[in-house]
């Protein structure tokens, strides 16, 4: 975006989008009449703009296929947090984990990340005694 009128279209979309998406209501069968107002006086104008093309905004949600691991990451460090608190070892921590259901799951996120099952076992008491160190197991 390099001029205001490019600008102006963007916010006036995202003004539409938000007012389209988060109603303001008093109960589930009335709206509040400014969020009217809001939604249909309100213009965000620059003299310049032609607004040939008019911008509208959609949210897109995630489909099942775009996977990031996160899931995954944050098991690990529960698991890893909630192992230090009992005062477990991490061999047995490692047990427990290599058991659960989806260790197969997760070793292959981590092989497509180019990180071999023993780096990751080793990654893992790392981050393990860094918890007990900083006082996760108290």
């Amino acid at each position: 975006m390099n001029t205001c009128s490019e600008v102006i279209k963007h916010i006036q979309a995202l003004w539409q989008y938000g007012l389209r998406s988060f109603k303001l209501k008093y109960n589930s069968n009335y709206l509040d009449p400014i969020w009217t107002i809001l939604l249909e006086d309100i213009v965000f104008k620059y003299p310049e703009s032609a607004y040939k093309d008019n911008l509208h905004y959609k949210r897109y949600y995630k489909k099942a296929t775009s996977f990031s691991g996160k899931n995954y990451q944050l098991y690990i460090g529960n698991l890893l947090s909630a192992c230090a608190r009992k005062g477990l070892k991490f061999k047995r921590v490692l047990r427990e984990l290599q058991g659960s259901v989806i260790w197969d799951d997760i070793a292959q996120h981590y092989e497509k990340k180019s990180t071999t099952e023993n780096q990751l076992i080793d990654r893992l008491r790392e981050s393990y005694q860094e918890r007990i160190l900083m006082g996760y197991s108290i």
